[in-house]
């Protein structure tokens, strides 16, 4: 079995897989949550919500990309990364990916990156070229994720 990276030191990006979407105000996208930390950990603890998600809609499917971001003396960048990456998401989508909760503003742009650089962290929770949904979802208020929903739309 693979072993983590020193604690902090990933970002990772949840994502629904199959035919299904996520409306956003903007655009459509299949990412669900930006986070940053070990993400083995962090990804088990998330089955709280991930588990009902995936059960309460068919053939859905979730991905979770991992980018391992070490640097010699500076455990705090995916955190700062964490913190850019959501800024774009919410500048691209017109808000937060539906089970992030909050900015950390404070944590943003500490970093300048390359074009390349930048490109390669969007990509993790773009949606790609050549993908087709079939449905762009958003929860109702009957859902028990409409909160978690409607918080990140709050978030400007």
């Amino acid at each position: 079995m693979a072993r983590d990276p020193p604690p902090g030191q990933c970002i990772y990006v949840i994502r629904v897989t199959g035919d299904v979407s996520i409306r956003y105000p903007k655009r459509v996208s299949p990412t669900i949550y930006i986070g940053q930390g070990r993400a083995r950990g962090r990804i088990k603890q998330h089955t709280k919500w991930l588990a009902p998600l995936v059960m309460s809609i068919p053939k859905l499917g979730l991905e979770v990309r991992i980018a391992e971001l070490v640097r010699r003396n500076n455990t705090s960048l995916c955190t700062h990364v964490e913190a850019d990456m959501l800024a774009w998401f919410q500048a691209r989508y017109g808000v937060l990916p539906w089970f992030n909760r909050q900015r950390e503003r404070s944590k943003e742009e500490h970093y300048n990156y390359s074009p390349e650089a930048k490109q390669k962290l969007r990509k993790g929770y773009m949606t790609g070229t050549g993908n087709r949904f079939s449905w762009a979802i958003t929860p109702t208020k009957s859902n028990p994720h409409h909160d978690a929903f409607s918080r990140g739309l709050l978030a400007e």
